[in-house]
């Protein structure tokens, strides 16, 4: 199993104030970098939650870094116009000599901050999933390096074509199947538009079972789903011991997410060896990528001590 972190960008938010030097976070991929993870990655969000820019900011990380891969967890695409989006994908890209890799969701409108984000964005939120497909489209086809001419629900131009084009030709697009809606749409969409899977907040069991039904429907759509990439995104915080842990991770969640009090199941705030047991259930559920946030204020810390005494049993 391949195993990458979050680069800590909301978290330099979260708090309110001037954020700490930018260099923290690029240290923050070096040292994942030299400790054996095989990739990091960036969240998104425009203005409900407050965080660096994720293209733009992985740029700068490709040029710190030489091997791991670099990816967004989870891009909204929908929030942006399909040919810049484009233009910086490719340019993103070719700065990283082809190791950028393209989580994406259609992202939540379930909290007035969220519905306003979108609103400001000039996005209706309930296009959010359509847009998101027709942009995944517009991609596939300006990928090929032709002239494109597009005449969609939403979009219309053409004939164009963008440059730079991805390092090698493509730049693998997983998108979001969760466990905590019942929507076929977004599995069926994986299985016809996608190169794999995200997935957060389900047990393993239902992980197993999101996987093997977008495969099924990958297969159903003539599609091999053999290459296809499962990756899951899970929050921990290590301590000396569960009780320690668990406060310093709701109270980080707390703060990131501006509520009062945090409570999520799926959530591992234990010692390293506890942890690594929870995460050993994903690997035998399916998933090939693990893609690990720190609920915690001291990120660095966090990292060492999780590629010191998590990390060999997982990789």
């Amino acid at each position: 199993m391949r195993v990458g972190v979050l680069i800590p960008s909301r978290d330099l938010f979260a708090r309110g104030g001037k954020p700490p030097d930018p260099g923290l976070a690029l240290a923050y991929a070096e040292a994942a970098e030299a400790l054996g993870l095989d990739s990091v990655w960036l969240g998104d969000s425009l203005t409900s939650r407050p965080r660096l820019e994720p293209l733009a900011f992985l740029a700068a990380v490709a040029a710190r870094t030489s091997r791991v891969r670099v990816g967004t967890a989870v891009l909204l695409p929908a929030l942006r116009p399909p040919l810049p989006l484009a233009h910086t994908v490719g340019t993103v890209d070719y700065v990283s000599r082809g190791r950028l890799v393209l989580a994406m969701g259609v992202g939540g409108a379930n909290q007035p901050d969220l519905m306003e984000e979108w609103k400001a964005a000039g996005v209706p939120p309930k296009q959010r999933a359509s847009r998101l497909e027709e942009t995944i489209e517009i991609l596939r086809k300006l990928w090929t390096g032709r002239p494109v001419s597009h005449n969609g629900r939403y979009f219309q131009f053409g004939p164009v074509t963008v440059r730079p084009l991805p390092w090698n030709g493509h730049v693998p697009l997983l998108l979001g199947c969760h466990a905590r809606t019942d929507s076929e749409r977004q599995l069926r969409r994986a299985a016809r538009l996608a190169d794999g899977i995200i997935s957060i907040g389900a047990t393993p069991d239902q992980y197993r079972t999101i996987r093997e039904r977008v495969w099924q429907y990958a297969r159903e759509e003539g599609r091999d789903p053999t290459p296809f990439e499962a990756a899951y995104y899970v929050t921990v915080t290590l301590g000396a011991d569960a009780a320690s842990a668990e406060a310093e991770g709701h109270e980080f969640l707390r703060q990131y997410y501006n509520v009062d009090r945090w409570a999520a199941p799926l959530d591992f705030f234990l010692r390293p060896d506890a942890i690594a047991g929870k995460l050993q259930e994903y690997r035998q559920a399916g998933v090939d990528t693990l893609l690990v946030r720190f609920a915690s204020y001291r990120p660095l810390e966090q990292l060492g001590l999780f590629a010191r005494e998590v990390l060999p049993h997982l990789a």
